[in-house]
This record gives C-alpha cells, structure tokens and sequence, in this order.
C-alpha cells in the first residue's frame, strides 16, 4: 500500500476514537466500549498500516514525535513482534500490563494524527454561539398586524 493510504486507513481508525473520546470527556482509559471498539476489534491491516505511517513519519522530518513520545517508538515494535508471531495484540481485561503498550500506542498516535490534520481532540463540544434576541422594526410588527387583522375580519364574515 502507498503512504496515503495507509494514512487514510490510520486517520480513519483515529477518527473512529473521536466519538468515545467525547462520550468519555477524555478518560477512556477504563472505558469497555473505547477498548471494546478501537482496541480489541482493530484488524491487522489496522495495526500494519499505523505501523507504516509511524515509520514513514520518522523517515520524513517528523521525528520530533519521537521526543513527544518517547515510548512510541518501543510500543510499535512490541505491536509488530506480536503481530509477526501471530500473538494476540491485546488481550481483554487483561491486568497484568500485556495491554500498556497497545493503549499507549493508540494514544500516541491519536495525538500524532491529530496534529498532523489539525484536527485537536475535543473533550466537549464548543458551545454555540449565543443568539442575539433583536427587536421587530415597526414595519414588520404593522406587516404582522396587518395579517392578524385581516384573519380576524375573515372569520367574522
């Protein structure tokens, strides 16, 4: 697969944590449904193309990701040794740290994607704007009366 693709499928899986990540304000740490979904159920091709990109960033000028986290860089070969030994990625409610590196992995790469398209994640929705009540001019308050006149008259006739 060429990089933009595998960039595509990357930024379409990170895309994928963004309505948990709202749901949780954040703290999906411990959230069954985030790992249930963006963890658990990721594909291989998932994980290979993540890997791809992480390694074509660190070939290209963005190796400062690597200083931003520093764990990255262990974490993906750790992913890649599971995936070439045909090793489970993640095992569910695991306790025992076999998951640490997955997690920190995912949120690494959450932050790399996102600052790459500029696309911050967001804790809670920007509220919207306030909107700014304005009074009728008298043209439309005597349009208004007009009409109401004019459904009065007609039901008396």
């Amino acid at each position: 697969m060429t990089h933009e693709e595998n960039f595509d499928i990357a930024e379409n899986w990170v895309n994928s944590i963004r309505p948990h990540w709202m749901r949780c304000e954040g703290n999906v740490h411990n959230d069954p449904k985030f790992w249930r979904d963006c963890i658990h159920r990721t594909t291989d091709e998932t994980w290979t193309a993540v890997m791809e990109v992480y390694w074509w960033l660190t070939q290209n000028g963005y190796s400062h990701y690597d200083k931003i986290h520093p764990h990255l860089c262990f974490d993906i070969d750790e992913i890649k040794k599971r995936l070439h030994n045909d090793q489970r990625i993640t095992i569910p409610y695991n306790r025992e740290g076999y998951n640490k590196p997955v997690f920190r992995a995912v949120m690494a790469i959450k932050d790399i994607i996102a600052d790459i398209t500029e696309r911050p994640f967001a804790t809670t929705l920007a509220p919207p704007p306030p909107k700014k009540k304005t009074r009728p001019t008298q043209a439309e308050v005597m349009e208004q009366w007009a009409k109401t006149q004019t459904m009065i008259e007609s039901l008396f006739e």
